[in-house]
């Protein structure tokens, strides 16, 4: 009795308590300048997100024909999760009407991402896999996009740490 007692309750903390946490809703705010051991990524007039070199291996992708867009992977080191940053259209990637992320997701959400004044600059989706695996989108006006997919805790944590620093490049006044 006190075996499965003991089974009972280690498969409820291990089901419940170990849970992937809920990022942090990233706010769009004006860039600040550049510390050391950083690269800004993203379009001169648009947004941007920062990464630490340190963390990360950062690969530039921009195709030489149309349609033009500038895609970047980042992989942090010693990792083979990877996210996806896009900026403008990538006729390669499809809309896809049946999500799979979502639909085998055990658990997943959909929220706004906003401003500093408030307003709506985007939207986000994250969720989990059962066998505890993370992913997380966002998509923001002009066709800006971040996404990673099978991440393990210790990787969605730097990834989202990364795309919590999404801002936007301001030069003679805020720029929205």
């Amino acid at each position: 009795m006190v075996v499965l007692l003991v089974a009972c309750g280690t498969y409820l903390y291990l089901r419940f308590a170990l849970r992937p946490s809920i990022p942090s809703v990233p706010v769009v705010a004006i860039c600040k300048p550049l510390p050391p051991g950083m690269r800004r990524i993203g379009n001169r007039d648009g947004f941007q997100f920062d990464a630490d070199t340190a963390d990360f291996e950062i690969r530039q992708r921009m195709p030489d024909a149309p349609p033009t867009y500038d895609s970047f992977s980042l992989r942090p080191k010693n990792s083979k999760s990877i996210l996806l940053i896009s900026f403008g259209s990538d006729a390669t990637i499809q809309p896809v009407t049946v999500d799979p992320d979502v639909v085998f997701s055990e658990h997943h959400l959909r929220r706004r991402i906003l401003d500093e004044e408030g307003h709506v600059k985007g939207e986000e989706y994250w969720g989990y896999l059962e066998r505890g695996k993370i992913w997380r989108r966002i998509h923001l006006p002009g066709d800006v996009n971040a996404n990673y997919r099978n991440a393990n805790d210790t990787d969605a944590h730097r990834f989202d740490r990364l795309i919590d620093s999404v801002c936007v490049f301001a030069s003679g006044g805020a720029k929205r």
